[in-house]
Order: structure tokens, then C-alpha cells, then sequence
């Protein structure tokens, strides 16, 4: 069969009140095609050889003052036919816009391609009850520092390695897309309405039925 695709969205590029992207609309549609080229060009490009990966973190990381969760930083680097790409992953909710640009210029002549994706994390907001991603507190070129210093130590931990891969398919999985978030948000704000209006006739009932109790009894 042809090749396993997986997309992902690196959570790399947050804009306040954007929204989300919606099938069939055309920034969608550039998506599908732009991924599209990216596979057959891959397909194109691949050539069986020798693989090395290394692997290498940064955790220290201050939640309430950086915004940054308890995985920390995470790098992957992997060396093959002849290229090196390292894969920078923040354990944090998005990355602001402007973020990504420094930290891969800060991997230039280090790495040959490099990308920075975040874990979504919505742990985060417990430091102040806002979206707090990354970069909101703490400076990219801080970010861009840890980046290039846990990248060296990843490829200063590259070995030799075998890959495979495989594939199970998990039924009756629900994925909560806007549309049906919205319909669940309606249901819980009807149920919270309706038990909000019933409250408050069991507390008038009670309250009328005191004042007979009080009104009756001498």
C-alpha cells in the first residue's frame, strides 16, 4: 500500500480569537494541498540508509513564572541520508506568534531543519486562569538558548537505530469537534438553567411553606 501519513498540528502559532480552521474553507484546503505535495515530495526524496536518533531534555522549568509545564522542553534529532533535523516539542499551550522563527533561526548551522511544536497543554492555566502560551512569560530568546543547548545534547546522544511501525484502529472513538462542542455547551447551560429555575421554586415553596407553619402556629 502507499505511504502512512499522520498530520499534526504543532500548536506553533497562537493568535487571539483566530478560531479554528474549518474543513472546506480555503485555508483548509491549502492545508490538504500543501500536505499532499509535502508527502510525494518526501516519497520522491526517500532512500533506504543507515538511521540515528538522540534524544535529550530540559525540565527545570518554573510553571506559575515561565508557562512552561513539568515535561519542559523535549528534543528528537535524527540523522538520515545525509540530513539532520531536530524536532523541539514545549510542554505548554501553544507558542506565540513570532516564537517559532528565533528558536529555528537559533538551530541554523547546527541542525539542517528544525520545527518547534507544543504539547497543548492546558495545564498552564492554573498559573493565572488566562491561555498563557508559551512565551508569554518567558523571552524567546530565552526559549531560543535552551532550545540550541538541548539540541547539542541530543546530537551528542545519537546512535544507530531500527525502526518499524504498526497500526491499530480504536472504534467508537467520539472526537468532540466545534460543532458538537457547542451542542454540549447548549445541553449544559439548558440543564444548568432549568435546575437553576427549579431551585428557586423549591426555595420559594419552602419559603411560603414557613411562613404558614409561622402564621399557624400561635
Amino acid at each position: 500500500g502507499g505511504p502512512i501519513v499522520v498530520l499534526i498540528d504543532a500548536h506553533n502559532s497562537y493568535v487571539v480569537d483566530r478560531g479554528d480552521v474549518q474543513y472546506g474553507t480555503p485555508t483548509a484546503e491549502k492545508l490538504v494541498a500543501d500536505a499532499k505535495a509535502a508527502v510525494r515530495a518526501a516519497v520522491a526524496a526517500a532512500r533506504p540508509g543507515p538511521i540515528e536518533i538522540g534524544v535529550a531534555a530540559k525540565t527545570d522549568y518554573d510553571l506559575p513564572h515561565q508557562g512552561i509545564a513539568s515535561q519542559g522542553l523535549r528534543t528528537l534529532v535524527v540523522r538520515a541520508a545525509g540530513s539532520t533535523s531536530a524536532y523541539l516539542l514545549i510542554d505548554g499551550n501553544n507558542l506565540n506568534t513570532g516564537m517559532r522563527e528565533p528558536i529555528v533561526r537559533a538551530l541554523e548551522g547546527v541542525v539542517d531543519i528544525a520545527e518547534v511544536m507544543t504539547t497543548d497543554n492546558h495545564v498552564v492555566h492554573e498559573s493565572d486562569g488566562s491561555t498563557n502560551p508559551v512565551g508569554e512569560r518567558y523571552s524567546a530568546s530565552s526559549i531560543a538558548r535552551d532550545a540550541l543547548a538541548v539540541a547539542r545534547e541530543a546530537i551528542a546522544n545519537l546512535a544507530p537505530v531500527e525502526l518499524r511501525r504498526g497500526t491499530k484502529e480504536v472504534p467508537d472513538v467520539l472526537a468532540l469537534g466545534p460543532g458538537y462542542t457547542a451542542r454540549l455547551l447548549t445541553s449544559i447551560g439548558d440543564t444548568v438553567s432549568v435546575l437553576g429555575n427549579a431551585l428557586l421554586t423549591t426555595f420559594l415553596l419552602l419559603l411560603a411553606s414557613s411562613l404558614v407553619v409561622l402564621i399557624a402556629v400561635p
